[in-house]
């Protein structure tokens, strides 16, 4: 008798825990040229925006629309993924598969392509200027690298290749500081990201990061953690603690706040999330059940878009 009381208890929790309240937005789905994974999405202003992805060992893809998402043309690139597309001060990089670095220029019309010396995976770049960004990466949960540039079209300047950790997601924080998460670890640099420091923050497989102010900063996982910080990544707190009982388990992929207190969450599943009060509670969006890799908002003109598997991308609008 006591352990179905137990078990009941235990049920009732689970799904006291799953519920929660909807988000009413306007979103749609677009139509797409693709049927791969798409791993990233940016825009540049309100109609010129790219996505990256592909499939690993057969082709790299970037899409480009230049009418905000109605329409996309499709390129393939080398023989492997993409994984990230970042646009900075008229420099495109995009990440990939194999240790593989690309830069254009703003047209697409000049390619640089840099393989870093480890040939592994390129998750994510972070950039604060064309003399200091990072890449990082790794595989197999238990190898990192991290990769640090003092100029554009050129090998890193400083290189970490022996992370017991794989690295998944980096982000700025000032011109000095920056945080990288990854499989168990938190790191954070003061230089820029040319060395690294773990902090006191373990339990997850962390695959995304971000920082909407230098002070705050949220993270989330391969299990459903959530975490926060509010001195810049010194210390952590769980907002949400995914390898409890009575917690449901997601993955989340990307997390992205507009400000300290608003952010948006992704992951498997159609997994949608909002907050608005710095992640104490989360309300949900109704997305069909696939797998959701990035997100990107443009608050200028009060729109994001969302990519995942098989070529889908979403659009939606939200104040």
């Amino acid at each position: 008798m006591k352990w179905q009381l137990f078990i009941a208890l235990m049920v009732f929790l689970v799904l006291a825990a799953c519920n929660k309240d909807e988000y009413v937005l306007m979103w749609t789905e677009l139509d797409s040229p693709s049927n791969s994974r798409l791993a990233d999405v940016t825009f540049t202003d309100e109609l010129n925006g790219y996505a990256v992805g592909g499939t690993r060992w057969q082709h790299g893809e970037l899409l480009q629309t230049a009418d905000g998402g109605a329409t996309w043309t499709l390129d393939t690139i080398l023989n492997n993924n993409l994984n990230e597309i970042l646009i900075q001060d008229g420099n495109i990089m995009i990440a990939g598969y194999q240790g593989f670095l690309l830069q254009y220029d703003a047209n697409l019309m000049a390619r640089n392509v840099i393989q870093m010396s480890e040939k592994v995976e390129l998750h994510s770049i972070a950039y604060d200027s064309q003399n200091n960004f990072v890449a990082i990466g790794g595989g197999s949960f238990d190898i990192g690298v991290i990769y640090h540039f003092n100029s554009l079209n050129t090998q890193p300047d400083t290189s970490f290749i022996d992370f017991p950790h794989e690295i998944q997601d980096v982000c700025y924080l000032t011109p000095n500081e920056v945080v990288a998460v990854g499989y168990g670890a938190v790191f954070k640099s003061y230089d820029g990201g040319r060395t690294w420091e773990a902090k006191p923050i373990q339990g997850e497989f962390f695959l995304t990061v971000n920082f909407p102010s230098p002070s705050i900063g949220y993270a989330a996982g391969f299990t459903g953690t959530i975490i926060k910080t509010t001195d810049g990544g010194e210390s952590w707190e769980k907002l949400r603690n995914g390898n409890r009982l009575t917690t449901k388990r997601h993955v989340f992929r990307d997390i992205l706040f507009t400000s300290n207190d608003k952010g948006y969450l992704i992951g498997d599943e159609g997994v949608f999330w909002i907050t608005e009060d710095g992640g104490d509670s989360w309300k949900t969006v109704d997305l069909p059940d696939t797998r959701l890799n990035a997100i990107f908002y443009n608050s200028d003109y009060d729109t994001g878009y969302i990519v995942g598997d098989e070529g889908r991308i979403f659009k939606f609008e939200d104040e």
